[in-house]
This record gives structure tokens, sequence and C-alpha cells, in this order.
């Protein structure tokens, strides 16, 4: 179905800085074309000092909705007037629904990656992850990793050490099991896990040959989880799959949170297996040579 815009259109946006390498208004759209939705889904780009005027901006002019991408998760909590359980669980907001001028911020990154492990066919539920970062991402995954198992035992592993022991000892205080490692305890910890999630920015473009895990550290027998999706196929993926690791994309993660943030504006189920072969697409043909 063609997109056709009218004064009627309902506007959707995704906000952060910098927006320029979002495949989500590509996944966002084919859905809402699919559905034959009056609505459009665009990009714009949001200093850090400008969050504050552009989503009151937003809420006056009857935004529909829109995503939230770093810098701007955490600060947004600041300026919407309701949190989801969902964002309060997460201590942060990726995506707002416009309740006739009543901002209310939801997170759907923990579910992106949850349903991205049950996808992929990682059956265990009683599992050691090693989990890479301490930000906002690593928080997020935490979170979904623990809805996806049972108790799963979770080691945050990051340059800063007093960062992980920090995130870990909040987590731990929720009834998750967490505790913090230090970079050069990383091979002793992936020994160990059943699972890698890298959380990190190491391998993202233009960082192709960058990896935040050595080769020989991957074995066959685990999973491997990256939340780049720029490239779609990082290299830790890439030597991952050649050791016989089974491996799971950010792609994949952005598809699905990105099929839950439109539940939450439409109130209506996407065709997510449109949304991942428009977005794998996008990706490839944006690939780097």
């Amino acid at each position: 179905m063609q997109l056709e815009i009218s004064a009627k259109t309902r506007l959707l946006l995704l906000i952060g800085d910098p927006v320029e390498h979002s495949l989500s208004p590509v996944l966002q759209n084919a859905a809402i074309r699919k559905e034959g939705i009056d609505a459009v889904y665009l990009a714009a780009r949001v200093k850090p000092e400008n969050l504050g005027p552009a989503v009151r901006g937003l809420s006056c002019i009857g935004c529909a909705g829109f995503n939230v991408t770093m810098p701007h998760k955490v600060k947004i909590l600041e300026h919407v007037d309701e949190l989801d359980e969902s964002a309060r669980v997460a201590g942060a907001v990726n995506t707002v629904k416009n309740l006739e001028g009543r901002l209310v911020g939801y997170n759907t990154d923990c579910k992106g990656i949850s349903e991205a492990l049950e996808r992929s066919g990682f059956g265990q539920r009683n599992f050691k992850a090693a989990v890479l970062g301490a930000g906002g991402a690593a928080r997020a995954a935490c979170i979904g990793l623990s809805s996806f198992g049972r108790g799963p035992r979770i080691v945050l592993v990051n340059r800063t050490y007093e960062t992980a022991a920090e995130l870990a000892a909040a987590l731990s205080k929720r009834g998750l099991r967490v505790e913090a490692a230090r970079w050069e305890e990383m091979p002793s910890a992936l020994k160990e896990s059943d699972l890698l999630v890298n959380t990190t920015s190491r391998g993202m473009y233009p960082g192709l040959d960058d990896s935040p895990v050595p080769r020989e550290f991957l074995r066959a027998g685990m999973a491997v989880l990256d939340l780049i999706y720029y490239p779609w196929r990082t290299k830790l993926l890439r030597e991952a799959e050649s050791v016989g690791s089974k491996v799971i994309t950010g792609l994949e993660v952005l598809v699905y949170q990105g099929a839950e943030s439109f539940r939450i504006w439409f109130g209506k189920e996407p065709d997510v297996g449109l949304m991942m072969s428009a977005a794998k697409e996008a990706a490839r043909a944006r690939e780097p040579a």
C-alpha cells in the first residue's frame, strides 16, 4: 500500500542524537502501510539541551507518540506525565504514547531482548550470562534476561568496575541475581557463561574491525547477542558464528522492541515478519563495503 499524507495523517517520531543511522522509520512505516493506518513515522535529531522544549512541542502539536533513543532514555523520565510499569522497572523510557495531551512513558527494550532470545531458539532458562557494559542498555539487558529466564545468574563485566558494582547492587535490590566483575576477569566470566550479551559500542560503525571479546574466548555451545545493529553482523557475531556459537543480532532486538511500540501506539498486532524483512533489506543496502 502506497503511503499517502493528508492533513489527518498522524505523526510518530524517533528522537535522539544522532538518529541518521536508525532503521526504525523503515520497519515502522512498513508495518503502518501494511495495516492501512493513516500515520507516518519520521526521525528527528534532538540535542540534549533541547529535549524539554522538543517534548513539550510534540505534545502540543498532537504527535501520536514517539520513540526515544540515546542519549535521552533516562532524561526523558523528567518530561513525561506518567510511567508504565515497564519504564519504572527499567528506569528508562524508549516509547512514549500521547493520550490526549498526557504523555505516558514505556520501555520496550527489555521485551525486545527477551523476545529475541525466545525466537532464536535459546531454550535455556536456568542459565548464566555475561553482560558487557554497565549503562542503560546493560540494565535493560539484565531485566530482559531475568524476565526470560528462571532466576538466571548475570555477571556485569565493565571497564569501570565501580559502575558495574553500582548497577549490580541496584538490580539485586529488585530481586535479580547480578554481580559485577572487572574487565580483566572477562575470560573466567565467559568460561562459565551460557550467554554473552554485548551492550557496549565496540564494533559499531565505523569501528568495523573492533570487537569487545577476543575470538579465543568464544566457543561452541554458548549464545552471543550483540545489541549493535550497524553493522548488523558485527565482528563479534561473525567470529562467534565461526566457532559454532549461536548468534542473535541487535537488528532482531530492534524489530521486536519496535513491534511492541507499535502495539502500544495502535493497539494492533503488527506484521513482525514484514518489519524484520524490511529492516534486514535496509541494513544490507547500507552495509559498509
